[in-house]
């Protein structure tokens, strides 16, 4: 036992990345969990160890460690938490009379079985971390994995993920369970691990066992179970040691780590490594967040903090709303200003404005049209404020149909149609499901660029002077967003099926789960308001107040998700390239005539 005392010592000189043998997806692991490895080696060693005595162990363990630690200290690679998490559970949402509308919809039996796809991506995470996306965990493991997962959102929960990027990630939870659940996790977490080649130590039915540690027989990898109190604590893969000792000390003097005042939920993540993780994208310039959920009489108060790397700018600049162009009825609006550095950071920015985007922008939607007979139409739009004297959009036409990609502009299913004197073009696309536009405008004092999948039409009644008073309801507003989420979940869910099919992307089934959960939550939904305020120049405060905590956008995407037979990880055919589809008929060759038998002509 001697190097178990030295272990913290040791590890906190161990934190290097070396090339690993042990696993095709494991790429590179941690000195750290090297260091565990060696020294659970010594500890429990073989027999020719413990015949050569304890002190030749003790010196051969310790001198082996810091010959790794002498020889690996320069290239240290810190690891990190990529998310956190602290949920109440749902057991202690439904005891309060508060949130009101969230429990009506989770009272949904649509609800239910969105839910049961989500328990079951979760259940099957460990498997397809360890196997490949598209991997299926045998019955018994689906099995105890989907108790466990049932069990951390009936219970409160909290825990952590993170590690280095291109190694196994570090998993680290605690539940409260009650009392005669412990046993049962310990026994069905040693018989998980087992199933998949670790080595966990037997269970003695006679004798409590407050903790144990576990090794794979192949990789660098570590499992760690620990029981305090009514809380079960468990750690799994190249540093299974790090938290655990905190949070059992923490636990053991009655200082459990505490939710904010109100909240259900809270949530906490550095998005870079998360797309690396869950997409295998390269995002570097992505925001880190921390957000909270309080349940409030009939919704959710959202608050949250996000930090980004890129400077806002400095003064703001005036609100220049196109007030003229946006015409009632709409369904939803938002601004954003001093975000231009930020948002000109993602690679998705640069496809329509190369040069990046302006200090500030607006979009709106009207209602959606979406008819069996008909077809549908999406009237969104997007709009810029530019000089008076730069309303011309001879450039941008240029790049306008990169929307839709040179190989359909040269086939022929899509056409530039350009009118300088409307100062518009418009992407016609064969037939006329869509038609991508741009153009500008001006009015007394300023120009402004409007673009959006359907031509921009005037009407005679523009948009209450009120909406746009909110940009300047309070002081340091760099976005804000309205909306009718009811409208815009019905916008979202057949704008997602008919891109999908317009660029050749698998869809959602008209009776999966996820267009089934959308239209039943849809009647529940009203107003929401998202407002978020600069006090700093690379962080930014949310605050949200909505019947669910997500807008419209946030629920569709999160049901897509859910619903992928991929989940947790994102759909690599998303990440592909999107290509609209043609609609010309492809050419055949003429037939050949038949020869005559007889003849031979």
């Amino acid at each position: 036992m001697f190097l178990l005392e030295f272990r913290s010592a040791i590890q906190s000189r161990i934190g290097v990345q070396i090339k690993a043998k042990y696993s095709p997806r494991l790429k590179r692991t941690s000195h750290k969990a090297f260091g565990n490895q060696l020294l659970i080696m010594s500890e429990f060693g073989t027999k020719s160890f413990r015949a050569m005595g304890n002190l030749l162990s003790k010196a051969f363990g310790l001198g082996l460690l810091s010959i790794v630690a002498a020889l690996t200290a320069s290239a240290a690679e810190p690891s990190q938490e990529w998310f956190k998490w602290h949920f109440a559970g749902t057991r202690a949402v439904k005891a309060t009379p508060a949130a009101v509308t969230v429990k009506e919809i989770w009272r949904l039996p649509e609800s239910k079985r969105l839910a049961n796809a989500f328990i079951d991506g979760l259940a099957q995470a460990a498997e397809r971390e360890a196997f490949g996306a598209k991997a299926t965990a045998p019955t018994v493991r689906r099995r105890i994995a989907k108790e466990f997962v049932e069990e951390i959102l009936s219970f409160e929960s909290f825990g952590s993920i993170g590690g280095v990027p291109g190694t196994h990630p570090n998993l680290s939870l605690g539940v409260r369970l009650p009392v005669s659940r412990l046993d049962d996790w310990d026994r069905n977490i040693r018989r998980y691990l087992g199933t998949l080649g670790w080595k966990p130590p037997i269970q003695d039915p006679n004798r409590d066992t407050l903790d144990w540690t576990a090794t794979h027989q192949n990789d660098a990898l570590l499992a760690r179970f620990t029981k305090q109190g009514d809380w079960v604590l468990f750690s799994i893969g190249p540093d299974a040691y790090s938290q655990l000792p905190e949070w059992n000390q923490s636990i053991s003097e009655g200082t459990t780590p505490q939710l904010p005042e109100k909240a259900a939920l809270e949530v906490s993540g550095e998005l870079s490594p998360l797309a690396q993780w869950l997409a295998n994208l390269s995002l570097p310039d992505l925001p880190s967040f921390s957000t909270v959920f309080k349940p409030e009489e009939t919704g959710v108060r959202t608050e949250a903090s996000i930090d980004i790397k890129q400077a806002l700018s400095h003064p703001l600049p005036e609100w220049d709303v196109p007030k003229e162009h946006i015409f009632d009825p709409i369904v939803s609006f938002s601004g954003a200003r001093g975000l231009s550095a930020f948002i000109s950071s993602l690679p998705v920015s640069k496809k329509l404005v190369a040069e990046g985007l302006p200090d500030q922008f607006f979009s709106w939607a009207r209602p959606a049209i979406v008819s069996e007979n008909a077809i549908p139409l999406f009237p969104l739009y997007l709009s810029w404020p530019i000089p008076k004297e730069e309303i011309s959009i001879a450039q941008l036409t240029k790049r306008l149909p990169l929307l839709v990609g040179p190989g359909i502009m040269e086939s022929g299913s899509a056409r530039l149609i350009s009118s300088p004197a409307r100062n518009e073009s418009i992407i016609q696309v064969m037939p006329s499901f869509i038609q991508p536009f741009v153009k500008g405008v001006t009015n007394a004092t300023h120009g402004a660029r409007i673009a959006g999948l359907f031509p921009h039409s005037t009407l005679k009644k523009t948009a209450p002077t009120a909406l746009f008073d909110q940009l300047n309801s309070k002081e340091g507003i760099v976005y804000y967003q309205w909306e009718i989420t009811q409208q815009r979940i019905e916008t979202y869910k057949n704008l997602f099926r008919f891109m999908s099919f317009l660029f050749q992307k698998s869809q959602s089934k008209p009776n999966g789960p996820s267009v089934r959960w959308l239209s039943a939550i849809e009647s529940k939904m009203g107003n929401a308001v998202t407002i978020v305020t600069a006090n700093e120049p690379k962080q930014l405060k949310l605050i949200r107040k909505s019947h669910f905590g997500l807008t419209a956008l946030e629920l569709a995407l999160l049901a897509e998700w859910t619903a992928s037979e991929s989940f947790p990880w994102v759909n690599k055919e998303l990440l592909e390239p999107w290509v609209m589809r043609s609609f010309l008929a492809t050419p055949t060759a003429p037939a050949i005539p038949k020869r005559n038998v007889q003849t031979r002509r």
